[in-house]
């Protein structure tokens, strides 16, 4: 298993989790999608994945859940 840590400030409760989720699923190989929320800090959204994930679909995938990220 392969996973990626993506910093995702903004994100404060479950309903910003469960519209990044299915963004995030879509992607081919995922397997799970973590998030650990810090309301009012960067929360932490974990990828994992069977095999190597592609970068740069986990970042726009995440930013057209509507989220910016920055270093994890």
């Amino acid at each position: 298993m392969n996973s990626a840590n993506y910093g995702a400030p903004g994100m404060i409760c479950m309903h910003y989790v469960n519209a990044v989720r299915p963004k995030v699923n879509a992607i081919d190989s995922v397997t799970a999608v973590t998030v650990h929320l810090r309301p009012w800090e960067v929360s932490e959204v974990r990828i994992t994945s069977v095999t190597a994930l592609d970068d740069q679909r986990a970042q726009a995938a995440l930013q057209e859940a509507g989220y910016p990220l920055v270093p994890a």
